[in-house]
């Protein structure tokens, strides 16, 4: 029998086959993100992760910005 003419029945076998193909990629690559390690900007300061993709404006500003900065007023006392 020529794979031009399968029967139904081999048709649905293959279609079932590439399904389940395509459903345990999907999971394997779901499985595979959860493992991957999560950089994610913390509120604390001193307990930020850097990201490798983080570059040295990136870290300059946010240090910057975490600094207390001195008042332009003058405080009467």
């Amino acid at each position: 029998m020529s794979k031009k003419y399968k029967s139904i029945t081999d048709i649905f076998a293959e279609q079932r086959r590439m399904l389940l193909h395509g459903i345990i990629a999907h999971q394997r690559e779901l499985k595979r993100a959860k493992e991957l390690p999560q950089f994610e900007a913390s509120d604390t300061p001193g307990k930020q992760e850097s990201s490798p993709n983080r570059f040295a404006i990136e870290d300059f500003m946010l240090n910057t910005t975490k600094k207390s900065r001195p008042s332009l007023t003058r405080e009467r006392h």
